[in-house]
């Protein structure tokens, strides 16, 4: 006779709480990313209450993408969604792929902003209106005989 969780599996005695291959009954298999956990097949890849593994739960904002715990708020890797990437210049602000060389409302980083008269050239707020090398807009050089004023290179 089998004690109390385990079933009777052709005369082997199974805890079909937690045995992939005999899962909540006997022969009842889990499938290639799954495990049992308390007698229920569960993709601990992407369930984030057994993510990795049974029982190992995620934080408040985070989801489990491929046996991990990530935060899709946050993490480049995973931004937004499980797998979605971001790019070089880019990194996760609030779930979506910023380029923190452009952005003037993550310049640099997220959650940093520019001033009113700056913008964000690689990665850096500049004033576009009095930088010599970013005059008026970004990537602007002046002259070595002019400087910006109000944005214009002027002699």
């Amino acid at each position: 006779q089998c004690s109390t969780g385990e079933g009777d599996c052709d005369g082997w005695c199974t805890d079909v709480y937690n045995d992939p291959y005999n899962c909540g009954s006997c022969g009842y298999e889990c499938g290639y990313v799954e495990d049992c956990c308390d007698g229920y097949c569960t993709d601990v890849y992407s369930d984030p209450y057994n993510c990795g593994t049974c029982g190992s739960s995620c934080g408040y904002s985070e989801d489990c993408c491929d046996a991990y715990c990530t935060d899709l708020y946050t993490d480049p890797y995973n931004c937004g969604f499980c797998g979605t990437s971001c790019g070089y210049s880019e990194d996760c602000c609030d779930g979506w792929c910023t380029d923190v060389y452009s952005d003037p409302y993550n310049c640099g980083y997220c959650g940093s902003s520019c001033g009113y008269y700056e913008d964000c050239c690689d990665g850096y707020c500049t004033d576009v209106y009095y930088d010599d090398y970013n005059c008026g807009y970004c990537g602007n050089v002046c002259s070595w005989d002019e400087y910006c004023d109000n944005g214009w290179c002027t002699y």
